[in-house]
């Protein structure tokens, strides 16, 4: 899979201050608001920086908006605004902050969504745009843009932005490494206004899709239909309601890791070793090599299937990780935590 390489750099302050100072991760809900409904922000406590009870302040449009104190690692900051009525067709920004007894903690970015009429119309200044900001983090060429598309089978274009905000916030927001919060900042998300063509053969994005956007990184087609989903280079398709497929799709999509379960018939398998850091190996010796180079037990490596020519990996398939299931939750494994570390250090 050919994927452009986004130039954000993690702050080196950033990297040194984690785990020593309070941090916090902030998401708001729903991810793309009518200018007739309210938002609710939500700032969860990451870190308490060993010097408990914190202070948290929610940010909205350049006003500290809520302070929560007595925060303990793990508590979260809400706050509720609008309806921004003159915030149509614009957007919305806000951040948060948390503090302690140790001094100023790591602030977030200023993240920023766009509000729409109330028939999901979006025209900033004067102009039609064919999508809107969900979660915008920074410039195009600095992120990886992931942009969802709404198959036809979809009563309104409400439940879709809904289902866009579950997966946002309950999936990729609460899945380990990727919910850190320097990993869940190089991401942002986009919904198309557009219907995409269709949903089977991994999705099929509206015709416009390449014009009105080609600086996308990834393609999810979300639907309702009960069938099973795949993925096609950097482009997938998942059900829109809580299903495994969304996050075990985003494996191969976002990550391009192979999977690591038993295809019954070999039909549905997506079996591939990745020049660096492969979470899967077409041969035991380069699954051994690897074990030993890391200072594991090469003895570790077992071929888990014979599907197209049998693929080796050290996982037990009792232990249903991300790329043999995709619930939120269960883990990724050693292999396949490898490879994010790879990923994001690489970004």
């Amino acid at each position: 899979m050919e994927r452009r390489t986004a130039s954000i750099l993690v702050p080196t302050l950033l990297l040194m201050i984690v785990g020593c100072y309070p941090d916090v991760r902030i998401t708001h809900t729903p991810v793309v608001a009518k200018s007739s409904q309210t938002v609710t922000f939500n700032a969860v406590l990451t870190s308490d920086g060993d010097a408990p009870p914190c202070t948290i302040q929610i940010t909205v449009n350049g006003d500290v908006e809520r302070t929560c104190t007595n925060m303990q690692e793990g508590d979260t900051c809400s706050y509720t605004g609008g309806p921004y009525t003159d915030r149509e067709h614009g957007i919305v920004t806000y951040s948060a902050r948390a503090t302690s007894a140790t001094g100023d903690g790591l602030g977030t970015f200023t993240y920023h969504f766009g509000v729409t009429d109330d028939a999901y119309n979006y025209a900033p200044m004067g102009f039609d745009c064919p999508w809107i900001n969900a979660r915008f983090t920074g410039p195009v060429d600095e992120k990886q843009d992931v942009v969802f598309h709404m198959a036809p089978d979809y009563g309104s274009f409400e439940a879709f932005v809904d289902d866009v905000g579950d997966k946002i916030n309950t999936v990729y927001a609460q899945q380990a490494i990727i919910a850190e919060r320097p990993h869940f900042d190089t991401f942002s998300f986009y919904v198309y206004r557009k219907t995409a063509a269709g949903s089977a053969g991994c999705g099929t994005v509206h015709a416009d899709a390449e014009r009105d956007m080609s600086w996308r990184d990834v393609d999810a087609v979300m639907h309702l239909s009960d069938f099973t989903d795949c993925t096609r280079g950097s482009h997938f398709s998942a059900e829109g309601g809580p299903t495994k497929a969304f996050l075990h799709e985003s494996g191969h999509a976002v990550f391009d890791l192979g999977d690591e379960y038993d295809d019954d018939d070999c039909s549905t398998g997506g079996y591939y070793e990745l020049a660096d850091e492969p979470n899967i190996f077409d041969l035991r010796s380069g699954c051994r090599d690897e074990q030993t180079a890391k200072g594991r037990n090469p003895e570790a490596c077992w071929e888990f299937t014979s599907c197209s020519g049998g693929w080796w990996g050290i996982h037990s398939l009792d232990v249903h990780t991300v790329m043999q299931m995709g619930n939120v939750g269960e883990p990724w494994g050693v292999e396949a935590e490898e490879r994010l570390d790879w990923y994001y250090g690489h970004f």
